[in-house]
């Protein structure tokens, strides 16, 4: 049985973890910020790859976790639902570069498009009600054993003594931890609203500079968003806010007279490709660095959780001359 650090405990960190932990390792999470403080629990978290390359690795990934999802549609108490995201363009639109014949998909008819829109499309992917699913997950985590512990680190030197592996799931954090400068914000606002009339889950990704997207979450509305680039600040912006209600009205109609709840801003991790491989540095235990997914947090957590278990594997087996 491996001593195993993992740094962070947002979704891919608490997913690498609860996966090691679960292949029988002694697992610590040790993170600057827990649930419900973490960016995670700030995302829309619907299943769909967004943000995140390189586009043949997050497809895959993307896979993977939506097996996991599925399979817990079952457990109301999950905080996994399967909904009918609607996709919409005012041209043409393509078919997304993710899709797999195991996704419920269907091209939207003329009748089922918005008011002024071209063409679009229907699936059936997973939603995550983060707040409920990341308490699930750190019950399941400490329930199995595992420790949890909350410090900010210089270095990840902080966390080597007694460990034979490292898990560098940091997000944003890797910026300064590992000094990886390719790592940079990226600035997501949200609306939240109360919305007087049910709503869909729409998205339109194509007709302005910013996504827009409506979701709905335990009796409330989510609209977004922005994606800004190096933008780190964390505080909302009322004309932002004000732009944002605009376009999401004008997708869902069914949102006027929504009474306005609050803003939201989160900072996504970006990288120009998710960091997921494996360091052999000299003076410190092994790592897997897993982190940089932009907007594919939940929708990719669960398929790099597996992968940084099989790289895991891999070098605690070369470091026991295949013994372990």
């Amino acid at each position: 049985m491996s001593e195993i650090r993992v740094v962070g405990c947002g979704i891919v960190g608490l997913a690498s973890a609860i996966e090691l932990q679960e292949l029988g390792h002694r697992v610590r999470i040790v993170a600057r910020e827990l649930p419900p403080s973490t960016t995670s629990n700030k995302a829309a978290a619907i299943w769909e790859p967004y943000r995140a390359e390189p586009a043949e690795r997050v497809a895959e990934w993307s896979a993977r976790s939506y097996r996991r999802y599925r399979s817990q549609y079952a457990d109301p108490a999950s905080g996994v639902e399967k909904v009918e995201l609607i996709e919409v363009a005012r041209k043409r639109l393509a078919d997304p570069f993710w899709l797999r014949p195991e996704y419920p998909f269907r091209r939207l008819a003329a009748a089922e498009l918005p008011a002024g829109y071209g063409d679009g499309y229907a699936v059936e992917v997973p939603f995550i009600h983060s707040r409920i699913y990341l308490e699930n997950l750190m019950s399941r985590f400490r329930d199995g054993g595992g420790h949890i512990e909350q410090r900010a680190l210089g270095s990840l030197a902080e966390v080597a003594p007694g460990a034979d592996l490292i898990v560098n799931a940091s997000g944003l954090g890797a910026r300064e931890l590992v000094a990886d400068p390719e790592v940079f914000p990226i600035r997501g606002q949200l609306a939240i609203v109360e919305p007087r009339h049910p709503v869909r889950y729409l998205v339109d990704d194509d007709s302005h500079p910013e996504p827009v997207y409506v979701f709905r979450r335990e009796g409330l509305a989510i609209l977004g968003g922005t994606a800004q680039a190096h933008d780190g600040n964390p505080l909302p912006d009322e004309a932002t806010s004000r732009l944002i209600l605009e376009r999401a009205r004008a997708l869902e109609p069914a949102l006027e007279g929504a009474r306005f709840v609050e803003s939201i801003v989160g900072l996504r991790p970006g990288r120009g490709v998710v960091r997921l491989e494996r360091e052999m540095p000299p003076h410190l235990p092994p790592i897997v660095h897993n982190y940089g997914h932009g907007g594919a947090g939940f929708t990719t957590a669960w398929g790099c959780a597996e992968e940084v278990a099989r790289l895991a594997a891999a070098v605690l087996s070369e470091r026991s001359g295949g013994k372990a």
